[in-house]
């Protein structure tokens, strides 16, 4: 496996949560190969998207993904952010 941050060789450093954890030999950070944190998805931002259409509240999203209510409203934010203002027509009222 190769570390993300200095693309250096990473070999096996035990286990934590039951998964194969991962120390770099540059750096010595460890990691894991993969993830499973529900947040992490690329779907999620989506998935927040739709049921926000759908009129749910952060507390209702945070209860159906099962993630953290702050998580929610940080996803709507950048969610937020990304949304381009409409140009508005000069010259009428």
């Amino acid at each position: 496996m190769e570390c993300t941050i200095c693309k250096n060789e990473c070999i096996k450093w035990g286990t934590g949560s039951g998964k194969q954890r991962y120390r770099c030999n540059g750096c010595k950070r460890t990691c894991y190969k993969n993830y499973s944190y529900k947040a992490y998805g690329p779907q999620t931002n989506r998935q927040i998207a739709l049921l926000l259409k759908e009129g749910c509240g952060i507390s209702s999203i945070s209860r159906i993904m099962d993630i953290s209510a702050v998580t929610v409203i940080r996803r709507i934010l950048s969610i937020a952010s990304g949304i381009k203002k409409p140009l508005v027509a000069i010259g009428r009222t």
